[in-house]
């Protein structure tokens, strides 16, 4: 799969999880969690961790690679910072 692919199934990925809340964030967040879609050549990976939790916001990183070795070692990242009062910064 092209980076840009990546790029763009990564930047979908960050709207979906930063319209979550920041208690449905730290509920569904205690742990890394690690998902894949599609299949055969388009197959990829999605990490979504929780950097910081503190008490007026999270801070989450998503991450996304095509399982290949090469884009597994340095996988495309983005994040946002959801805040209690619900602002959002990407």
């Amino acid at each position: 799969m092209k980076k840009e692919q990546l790029r763009d199934l990564l930047d979908a990925e960050i709207e979906v999880w930063s319209s979550k809340s920041y208690t449905t964030l730290v509920e569904e967040l205690p742990d890394v969690v690690a998902y894949g879609r599609g299949s055969d050549a388009d197959f990829h990976q999605f990490e979504v961790l929780m950097l910081e939790h503190k008490p007026e916001y999270v801070h989450v990183s998503i991450s996304i690679d095509d399982a290949s070795l090469l884009k597994s070692l340095s996988p495309q990242t983005g994040g946002f910072i959801v805040y209690r009062d619900g602002r959002v910064e990407k």
